[in-house]
């Protein structure tokens, strides 16, 4: 592409580029409330305060800029997701949006790929945090014609008040400028370098770009309604009205430097960002300067451009011009004169230009021919690989073609006709963008096509493999026999068995795989598809993404063609058993409801309460008589702790730090811990140990005192992790309002804005060095305990494993808890060691009464095959399907007990404080997500035991979980939507996301399992306590 410019005079030499990182339109625009931090300034600070008592608003310079200036123009500035900050900076300075993934390319330096306005300046120089400038830097065309001046990345501590970070910036260009002026003695400059960067500061076309991080990290430290945080919207406001008299005094006013302010994205109540959240994706725009027009004002009425959004902020005198994010890159551009990012897909804001109209006439026009370069890229692309090529029809309709549209706009231009040339460019601009966007979906019918085959295909080929593998019972030669199971009481009138030959002889109905010829005509066919597709993508030159999309459902249904005769066997099995026809549709259909139910659970939380409590209330009815009687306490702590855990998830995601109630919540997990200790010998007992082939009484005994020392101990490191954590919350806190108050004394004396403070004290090393040790040490201790008892040759009580693990990451949870978690954690806990409880006893006892040979096999046949068949499995029935469908409500409340696990943004940053507060965001995010997951390493533990439990083979409850979740991800794939709020958008785009990686995350936690209770004690009779009687 060639760049783009236009030919007339620019309106300023140079631009000053703000940028406050995650900084929210309403905290700027929203008039000053005084009593909002009265209290908190006479306990922290004294009488002292950083704003006079007459002042109305947040940052008094901008808003005079906003009121009072006679060239400047604001508004909203709309980002799209991810509010990130690479994302954020791409999209104001290049004017381009990167994809979602671009989010993880900000945890290291990654340069910007596209072209930017830095490139196309004469020089750019760059002030700030090293995660964004490096990557302009790096990115740049002529890397000499940017400079960096950046803070260590030590600098980014989240500790006390981050305004210290601005500070350096603005301190950093005053220095420039002073080097510029004269020679700095204390620096030695040589006369020709300050000569060299005068000149190069008195150019044309160049931007100073002014990184401001304090915002975004005291929202992160502090939230974005706290005191730090509006303290530091006073200090930035202050430091540009410095940074603005300054660059005015250097250039002798002569008004021919534009400014612009803006932020990257916005901040959420959590102090957090990144999702579409009206907090995070409205961020402030202020141009003032040369080059800007003044926005229409009238103190009468309502101006335009204003919404129930801005009728609050004291501004509805002043015109409101809102933009989106991409549309800052055109503007800045077009102000210094130079040529377009060739990539930017802004729509240049004309209502903030004051230039002449032939001005603005070839400005738009020069952002019409931009747009319209890359339009015509995307096109000849697709039409030289395309066989059957549509065109984008408004753009090529015969009788105005995209030629005619450029000579309309040209001849208006010529003829002075300026104003009509700026609407044939605005829908010029309109048609290409929709142009783009066409393109970018054109193969969408295909794709979803082949993606949804794809999940149907999975579905039903894990679904067979389920029928073959563990619902059809196999003797003799492991082929299809018994094929009538799902009633006790049928007559075993159509069974395949094989002869003495291997001969397969069948009875009365037909089962198996298909045979070798049918299955090499199926696989024939595939083949056929696979080479007529691939040849049509290697024809279009198609991504190879699009090669294994087809392998995968082309795979699943040539399989499923081979195994269709196990979905008649087991059809023709159930029809002909004598039990209702209606039960088995009817439970397919509440399956299925039940999954699009969790789906409706994605976008309101509350939903999961009301199916704990229904979960928890439907079963404990339908339990048998008999058992409830006899387990009334059981059945009662089931419904307790259904009701308890249910709490959570009608919780708001937003919540203070709330230290107390963390502490709380880790005493009682540790009473909880004293209460199993002290009931240890109810599995921890000698005959658990058994293993006379290994173990000696004395090693016996050796063992069985160290593993209840290791309780012990345990239970003691999670009481000192919720005093040490307590402890930290308490002392940063306490020395966060002492040196608050000195600053603002100190700074009160000396007339200056405490938010200029340095850094407040953090909390001491030897705390988060304890709780590092802490976090390790718990988390290690089941593995290090399996490594032992594999060693001694053991198999502890399961009950006895999952208390080890309960213990063990309860001693991180709480540390990277600052509200109810801990409480979550102990709730959640109950309800699955109850779940497994009960699972177990009601399975003993449905034996009892109904052998268990009985459960899946006829009665002719069950006598003769219990003699021969020695397998300690049985196969799966329908009860299974209930207990799959727990685990699958379970694993959806530990992704939304404690936040909306479909952002990131619902989990506050502030949960990683207590073991580090040095901006690192790639360890943070491993932790925060190791957090999320802690629930789910005991849940994954409870359902390998709860598979041992009932008899069923290791991996077939977890295929039942993995075969039907893609029911769920098929539902997020058609919700997915690239039109409407970014709220919307981001979640439908998170919800498939996650969904998605449901079946990688099965995977991970069958692995899980199987490590960490794969050999534990699992006894047959029902539990009494959890006792096994020995002498």
């Amino acid at each position: 592409m060639t760049p783009i410019t236009i030919d007339e005079p620019a309106p300023a030499q140079r631009l000053v580029l703000f940028v406050a990182d995650g900084l929210r339109a309403d905290r700027i625009f929203e008039p000053r409330d005084p009593t909002m931090f009265s209290n908190a300034s006479s306990s922290r600070s004294g009488n002292n305060s950083i704003y006079k008592d007459d002042e109305k608003t947040w940052a008094p310079y901008l808003m005079n800029i906003i009121q009072n200036h006679n060239a400047s123009s604001w508004g909203v500035s709309h980002t799209r997701v991810p509010t990130e900050s690479r994302p954020g900076h791409v999209a104001v300075i290049a004017g381009f949006y990167e994809d979602v993934s671009a989010v993880t390319k900000g945890w290291k330096m990654n340069p910007v790929e596209f072209d930017s306005l830095f490139n196309e300046t004469r020089h750019t120089w760059s002030f700030g945090s090293p995660d964004i400038l490096e990557m302009f830097k790096e990115g740049a065309s002529d890397r000499s014609r940017v400079d960096i001046e950046m803070y260590s990345e030590e600098s980014e501590d989240f500790q006390g008040n981050a305004a210290h970070l601005d500070e350096w910036v603005f301190d950093h260009v005053h220095s420039m400028f002073d080097t510029a002026e004269k020679e700095n003695p204390d620096h030695k400059q040589r006369h020709d370098e300050v000569v060299r960067l005068e000149k190069m500061l008195r150019q044309d076309k160049i931007v100073l770009f002014l990184h401001l991080l304090g915002l975004d990290t005291n929202g992160h430290a502090h939230l974005p309604n706290s005191k730090e945080y509006y303290e530091n919207i006073r200090f930035v406001d202050q430091g540009v009205k410095k940074m603005v008299e300054r660059i005015e005094k250097f250039y002798g006013h002569d008004g021919k430097t534009s400014y612009i302010f803006t932020a990257d994205h916005g901040m959420g109540d959590l102090g957090a960002h990144g999702d579409g959240h009206p907090d995070n994706t409205r961020t402030p725009l202020i141009a003032w300067g040369a080059g800007i027009a003044a926005s229409n004002k009238n103190k009468q009425i309502v101006m335009p451009g204003h919404d129930d959004f801005s009728k609050n902020w004291d501004l509805t005198n002043v015109e409101r011009k809102d933009v989106r994010q991409a549309d800052i890159a055109p503007l800045m551009a077009s102000l210094i004169g130079v040529p377009l990012p060739m990539n930017s897909v802004g729509t240049l804001p004309l209502n903030y230009l004051d230039v002449s109209p032939k001005f603005r006439a070839k400005a738009a026009f020069a952002n019409a021919k931009q747009i319209l370069a890359q339009y015509q890229i995307k096109h000849d692309q697709k039409k030289s690989t395309e066989f059957h090529f549509v065109p984008y029809g408004p753009l090529h309709r015969p009788e105005k073609p995209i030629q005619k549209w450029i000579q309309e706009i040209e001849d208006a231009i010529d003829g002075g006709k300026y104003e009509v040339a700026e609407l044939r460019c605005a829908e010029f601009i309109e048609l290409c963008l929709e142009g783009l966007r066409y393109f970018q979906r054109y193969d969408w019918l295909l794709l979803r096509s082949i993606v949804s085959a794809g999940y149907i295909g999975w579905i039903m080929y894990s679904l067979a493999f389920i029928l073959k593998t563990y619902v059809v019972p196999s003797t003799l030669t492991a082929k299809l026999v018994g094929i009538h199971i799902f009633d006790s009481e049928s007559k075993n009138k159509n069974k395949t068995i094989t002869d003495g030959s291997g001969k397969r002889v069948t009875g009365g109905g037909i089962g198996g795989d298909v045979g070798s010829k049918a299955a090499t005509l199926l696989n024939g066919m595939g083949l056929l598809v696979l080479t007529i597709f691939y040849w049509l993508f290697y024809m279009q030159k198609a991504p190879l993404l699009y090669y294994a999309y087809l392998a995968f459902p082309v795979y699943f249904w040539v399989e499923v063609a081979k195994q269709i005769n196990w979905f008649r066997v087991a059809l023709s099995s159930y029809f002909s058993s004598g039990q209702p026809k209606w039960k088995l549709p009817s439970l397919v259909l509440l399956y299925i409801a039940m999954l699009e139910a969790m789906v409706y659970g994605y976008f309101d939380r509350s939903l999961y309460s009301v199916g704990l409590v229904v979960m928890g209330v439907g079963w404990a009815v339908s339990l048998p008589k008999g058992f409830t009687k006899s387990h009334t306490g059981l059945v009662a702590s089931w419904l307790f702790s259904c009701f308890s855990t249910a709490i959570f998830t009608i919780l708001p995601v937003e919540s203070n730090m709330m230290p107390n109630l963390a502490f709380l919540g880790g005493a009682a997990i540790t009473l909880s811990g004293i209460l199993v200790f002290y009931n240890r010998r109810n599995f921890i007992y000698p005959t658990s140990y058994q293993n006379p082939k290994l173990v000696t009484p004395m090693l016996q005994n050796r063992v069985i005192k160290l593993d209840t020392a290791i309780l012990a101990v345990q239970v003691v490191l999670v009481g000192i992790t919720s005093v040490l954590v307590y402890i930290t919350h308490q002392y940063r806190s306490s020395h966060s309002a002492a040196a608050a108050a000195a600053a603002a004394n100190k700074n009160g004396d000396n007339g200056q804005d405490s938010s200029s403070s340095p850094p407040q004290p953090s909390v001491p090393v030897i705390y988060r060095a304890l709780l590092w040790c802490l976090l390790f040490i718990s988390s290690s201790v089941p593995f290090i305990q399996l490594v032992r008892h594999k060693r001694v040759g053991v198999n502890p009580h399961f009950f006895h494993r999952l208390v080890t693990i309960y213990l063990a990451f309860a001693v991180p949870f709480q540390i990277l808890t600052h509200s109810h978690e801990s409480w979550f954690y102990l709730c959640f806990s109950s309800v699955l060691f109850t779940w497994l409880i009960l699972e177990r006893d009601s399975y003993r006892f449905e034996k009892e009464t109904i052998p268990l040979n009985n459960l899946n096999t006829t009665k002719a046949s069950s006598t003769a095959e219990s003699k021969t068949n020695t397998n300690p499995y049985r196969e799966l029935c329908l009860r299974d399907a209930r207990t799959a469908l727990f685990f699958l409500l379970f694993i959806s409340v530990a992704f939304f007990g404690t936040g909306n696990v479909a952002s990131m943004a619902s989990f506050k940053l502030q949960s990683v404080f207590n073991l580090m507060t040095v901006f690192r965001p790639f360890l943070m995010a491993i932790i925060l997500v190791f957090k999320i997951l802690i629930p789910f390493f005991l849940l994954s533990s409870v359902f390998g035991v709860l598979n041992q439990s009932l008899d069923l083979p290791p991996f077939s409850l977890f295929l039942i979980v993995l075969s039907t979740t893609d029911i769920m991800t098929l539902n997020f794939f058609f919700l997915v939507r690239d039109e409407g709020s970014w709220l919307d958008i981001g979640m439908s785009i998170s919800h498939f996301c996650i969904s998605s990686l449901f079946v990688l995350l099965s995977i991970v936690l069958f692995i899980l399992s199987h490590v960490l209770v794969g050999k534990v004690l699992v006894p047959t009779g029902a539990s009494k306590g959890l006792k096994k009687k020995h002498a």
